[in-house]
């Protein structure tokens, strides 16, 4: 009988976990949505206010933006991460307003040949996780991006990463 009760709580606590965040509420305090929430990712100032980024789970596939009013009060959130969003990222953007939209990107890493910065996000694909990379220069202003599927249809090696 014990081992079906814990059976059973531990079922309900995977299930609650999988179920997603806290939904919130247009107009919140920003102090509500960040003890709902929890400290954000990053925080970025805004003409209307600020916005707070929370980056989820360990590869980052969502990345809900928190936007506020000069009061504190939440205007909008949503998930940042799809392809129209994306899609948005074109040459001449600095790196520091790609993250204001994304938050951090799940991989970085510098080319030694040309410095150029690879910077590589994640986010789940109508079929399947989706890999969205933004190549800097050396000044970190975007000179490419480019999108494919995670694994490219073929098998992982043994701890390869997707992307």
């Amino acid at each position: 009988m014990k081992a079906r009760s814990v059976l059973g709580i531990f079922c309900f606590l995977v299930i609650a976990g999988c179920a997603g965040i806290t939904p919130l509420t247009v107009g919140s305090s920003m102090a509500e949505v960040e003890r709902l929430w929890g400290s954000p990712t990053q925080s970025h100032t805004m003409p209307y206010g600020a916005r707070l980024i929370y980056s989820l789970g360990p590869q980052g596939h969502n990345v809900y933006v928190t936007d506020f009013n000069r009061q504190g009060r939440l205007l909008r959130n949503f998930d940042a991460m799809t392809r129209d969003n994306l899609s948005r990222v074109a040459a001449g953007w600095k790196k520091w307003e790609v993250e204001r939209e994304f938050g951090p990107a799940f991989w970085l890493t510098r080319f030694r040949v040309s410095s150029n910065l690879s910077a590589v996000y994640k986010y789940a694909g109508q079929f399947a996780i989706q890999c969205f990379y933004v190549e800097y220069g050396a000044d970190e202003v975007v000179i490419s991006t480019a999108t494919r599927d995670a694994t490219s249809g073929r098998d992982l090696f043994p701890g390869e990463r997707e992307c």
